[in-house]
C-alpha cells in the first residue's frame, strides 16, 4: 500500500466513472467535488483510495483550482492536521512510523508526489477514519 501525502494534480480524478454523489441536494460527479488521492493498493487488480471534500463546495474553498485535486495549503491541512493524527492514534507504532512525517517533509525531499509503503489493514482505515471524524467533532474548523 502506497499513501500519497503529497500528491501532485495529476493524481486528480478525471473520469466520468466514479458516477455521482448527492451532497446538500446538489448531485455532480464525483470527479467534481475537491478530493486527493489518499492511497493506492496493489493486488488482484489495482484500487485507489480517493477521499472527496463535498463540504468545500458549500464554505467555497478550492474552487480556483481547474482540476479539483486539493490545493496544497488545504492538502497540509489534511494531511497534518487530520490524517496523520488519526494514524497515529490508531496504528501501532511500526506501522505509524513508515506513514511519513508530515507534508512539509514529503515535500522538502523533493518528492511532491511522493508515497510511504506501509501496510494498514481494512479494520485500521476504517479506525482512522473514524478517528479523523472524531478529530472533525473535537475541532469544527478542520471541517473541510
Amino acid at each position: 500500500m502506497h499513501l500519497f501525502l503529497g500528491p501532485g494534480y495529476n493524481t486528480a480524478m478525471t473520469r466520468l466513472d466514479f458516477n455521482y454523489y448527492q451532497f446538500s441536494n446538489e448531485k455532480k460527479h464525483v470527479k467534481d467535488y475537491p478530493h486527493c488521492l489518499l492511497l493506492e493498493m496493489q493486488g488482484q487488480a489495482p484500487l485507489q483510495v480517493n477521499v472527496i471534500f463535498p463540504n468545500m463546495t458549500e464554505l467555497g474553498l478550492n474552487l480556483d483550482s481547474d482540476p479539483m485535486a486539493l490545493e496544497p495549503e488545504l492538502q497540509r491541512t489534511f494531511i497534518d492536521k487530520l490524517f496523520l493524527p488519526a494514524c497515529k492514534a490508531v496504528l501501532a507504532e511500526i506501522a505509524y512510523n513508515r506513514c511519513g512525517g508530515s507534508y512539509a517533509e514529503s515535500l522538502s525531499r523533493g518528492l511532491f508526489n511522493f508515497h510511504a509503503n506501509t501496510s494498514m489493514s481494512s479494520e485500521d482505515l476504517s479506525a482512522v477514519v473514524e478517528a479523523m471524524l472524531d478529530l472533525v467533532r473535537e475541532n469544527q474548523s478542520l471541517a473541510m
